[in-house]
Order: structure tokens, then sequence, then C-alpha cells
């Protein structure tokens, strides 16, 4: 027996590498989603690719709520480097993520997309701010939109919750995971905030201030907790991205 034939869709709201090449010519989609994840420790309870995982799922559910974009695999790896001592990390380093971001603009702009939408899941990946700018500003390949939709994530939590300080780890990370796979959540480890600023991570790495690869609380984790900054993950960025296309816009009316 012959197997069925897949559906094809004319016009979908989006479009991903699922799709074939007419399916995405035909969509008539200009605009593309690069997610980008990370492969680093994540404290003892969650996986190494927790943000790769982050990264899939949000951007399956930002294409979907968004429309009208073309959406690429979430990027796997980050600019990890502070987490090398922790073993199981893997990481670019920043030039490498330059080259990679702008190698994947160009070559969706010669397939005919001028606007590019970076979601940053990693808060390790600081080169991608740089590298928009330089996208947009010096060279010119469309317009690049960069959004953090964890930083919103954290955002959320530290205003409801004077004096605790989550930054790897702890209640964010650990709730995401609660919501979205509390298969891969394993048994929550003590929390730990050192008495330290952030920027000692660049001085000496995140293991020497934070041994356990926890920064934060995962004590504070529910799933529940997790579904609402999920949601508020998704609702920010969008309504971000949106503003900035719109910026763009404007200065093209006449």
């Amino acid at each position: 027996t012959s197997l069925p034939r897949r559906t094809r869709l004319r016009k979908p709201a989006s479009v991903s590498t699922r799709n074939t090449s007419p399916e995405v010519a035909g969509s008539g989609i200009n605009t593309a989603v690069i997610p980008l994840g990370a492969v680093e420790a994540k404290g003892p309870h969650l996986p190494v690719g927790a943000d790769m995982l982050l990264a899939d799922v949000f951007g399956v559910a930002y294409a979907g709520a968004a429309g009208s974009v073309y959406l690429l695999p979430a990027l796997p790896y980050g600019c990890s480097e502070s987490l090398r001592a922790f073993r199981g990390t893997v990481y670019l380093d920043a030039e490498t993520m330059w080259h990679v971001l702008a190698d994947l603009v160009a070559s969706l702009r010669q397939g005919g997309f001028a606007r590019f939408t970076v979601l940053n899941l990693c808060s390790t990946n600081w080169v991608v701010k740089p590298t928009v700018r330089e996208l947009n500003l010096r060279l010119g390949l469309g317009r690049v939109v960069w959004a953090e939709p964890k930083q919103f994530a954290y955002d959320l939590y530290h205003s409801t919750r004077e004096g605790l300080d989550d930054n790897h780890a702890g209640a964010v990370d650990t709730a995401l995971m609660m919501h979205l796979r509390p298969d891969c959540v394993g048994d929550l480890p003590p929390d730990h905030v050192p008495q330290v600023g952030r920027e000692f991570v660049d001085y000496v790495g995140l293991a020497p201030v934070a041994p356990t690869g926890v920064w934060g609380t995962p004590s504070q984790a529910t799933p529940a907790l997790g579904e609402e900054l999920f949601s508020h993950m998704l609702a920010s960025p969008r309504a971000y991205v949106a503003a900035a296309y719109a910026t763009w816009d404007a200065e093209d009316a006449p």
C-alpha cells in the first residue's frame, strides 16, 4: 500500500523547515524567526540542554502566535564560555556566533527575506545585541530585531519578589522546565545566592561563585509559576518586535 500524501498548505499562517521550498516561496512571508538556545550546565537538577529545549518550544509558540513568519530551528549552541568548568557545556566563541548570525541573515536575505527576528533564550549569548547592531547599521543586511524573551520572565519574577536574586538555574529556569518539560527536572538543589555581583562571572566564570551551577532560589519554582512566566515571555516580545518593525515602517512612509 502507498503512504498517504502529506497535506499541502497553500497559504499557511507561518512556515518552517518542515515545509517545502515551493511552500515557503508561495507563502509570501518575508520575516524569518531565529531562536537561539545553549548547551550549558544548569545546576544538578536541569539538563544541559535546558535553554536549547526552551528555544525550540518557544520558537514554535512564538511563530504560532505571531503568524506570517518563517521559523528556523533553534540554534543549539551559545556563548557559554563562563560555564566551561562544568562538564557537558558546549559553546561557541563570540566571533563565531557573530559570523553564524551574519551568515544566517545573509543567506535568508539572498532568499528574499527582508525582516529577521532573533529570539535569544540564553543570557550568555551577550554578543547577539552588538551583532544585530552591526547587521543593521554597518552591513545593511536587512532589518534585524533582537529580543530576550527570558529577560522578560526574570523582570516579572523580580518585580514581585524583592530581594531575591535569581540568575541561573534558579526559580525562573526551574519553573519554566517544570511547566514545559517536567520529565527533565530532577531533585531540587539548595538555594544559593552569591554575595558578589554578576560581573564576577565575567572575571572568574560561574563555578567559583556558584559551585553547583545554581545562582538563585530553585525552591521557589512551581509549574504554575512556569506557566505564568512562559505566557509573559510570549506576549512581551511580540509587542516589542511589532513596535520595532512599526518604527521602520513609519520611516518608509512617504
